[in-house]
């Protein structure tokens, strides 16, 4: 909770909220469905992502690491974000536009799969695709662009 949350007494209050939804929605729970940490921890993760959109305009940047931490980084720690960041941007110019604000819309503004296919008129499998198939390009290509440096490290 914490981890998606990012603050403690945010969570708490998230969590507050959990533990009244499982007391009054307890007989809804079927055994048969599932395991009862994977239906709390489904509940826990909803409510979770709901608590973060409706404050979504109050919450730091997810552009900015030091502003979730609480401090500034090191120097050394500031170099190596800005050298990931100067990747990551590189690798997306080469995705296909289709999946470039596919990924946008969804991690940077917090999108679900089904608010995406709505916006983009699409069905959810072919967004859901897209993602999918954009996130294996980017990791492909920070893998190569890692294996470049190290390269260039060792020359």
């Amino acid at each position: 909770m914490l981890r998606l949350v990012r603050d403690r007494a945010s969570a708490d209050d998230v969590l507050q909220n959990v533990f009244v939804k499982v007391w009054n929605r307890s007989d809804r729970f079927d055994a048969r469905r599932g395991d009862g940490m994977a239906w709390l921890a489904t509940m826990a993760r909803n409510e979770a992502i709901d608590w973060l959109r409706k404050h979504r305009r109050e919450a730091p940047s997810p552009h900015d690491p030091d502003e979730l931490s609480g401090g500034a980084a090191s120097p050394p720690v500031a170099a190596d974000r800005a050298a990931s960041r100067h990747a990551l941007t590189e690798c997306m110019t080469e995705l296909p536009e289709v999946q470039r604000s596919c990924i946008r819309l969804a991690f940077l503004e917090g999108l679900t799969h089904g608010d995406l296919a709505d916006r983009l008129a699409a069905p959810l499998g072919t967004v859901k695709a897209r993602i999918r198939r954009g996130m294996a390009r980017l990791k492909r290509c920070l893998e190569g662009s890692v294996d470049d440096k190290g390269s260039a490290d060792e020359a």
